[in-house]
């Protein structure tokens, strides 16, 4: 009976390098299965979205100064959205194993500040994200999933905004 008792308790353990806990990652998982179904559809939505926020951002990409109405068609933003998606199902799933996960947000924050992105950037990506799955998901994710996802970020773009604030040590 004890052992019982204490591997129910774990499962509801955060995860001691993320803080997730189990569930938490199962809602991240569940409902990122539904959203990587269109990776190019929600990649182009979520730049589209973020670019609506922050117009000047446009100019970190080599589809700068395309006008909106036609960059949501432009394959350079295409090809860009759908390798941001992959990326971040390579996020989700390594949410169990976190030394791969550690290592794959701090290479982001590293390509990302050898381009100088600011970090204001995600922080908007981040709010980004969240209008895009509510949006997308509608009442396919609840409160909790969307408090899931929250968390989830939060914790990743922390790695990579760190990362982005390291200083270049072998250029």
């Amino acid at each position: 009976m004890g052992i019982i008792i204490s591997y129910l308790k774990g499962a509801n353990d955060p995860d001691p390098v993320t803080g997730l806990t189990p569930r938490e990652k199962s809602l991240v998982v569940s409902s990122w299965n539904l959203v990587k179904k269109d990776p190019a559809g929600n990649g182009v939505e979520l730049f589209r979205m973020f670019f609506e926020k922050k117009p000047e951002y446009q100019n970190y990409f080599p589809f700068k100064g395309i006008p909106m109405d036609k960059l949501v068609n432009d394959p350079k933003l295409k090809a860009h959205a759908v390798s941001v998606m992959y990326a971040i199902s390579s996020v989700i799933d390594n949410l169990d194993n976190s030394e791969v996960l550690i290592t794959l947000l701090q290479k982001t924050g590293d390509s990302h500040r050898r381009r100088k992105i600011p970090e204001e950037s995600f922080n908007i990506l981040h709010r980004t994200m969240l209008e895009l799955l509510e949006k997308g998901l509608g009442s396919k994710l609840s409160k909790e999933g969307l408090d899931a996802w929250d968390k989830t970020l939060t914790v990743a773009f922390k790695v990579v905004k760190d990362t982005l604030r390291t200083v270049e040590t072998s250029d």
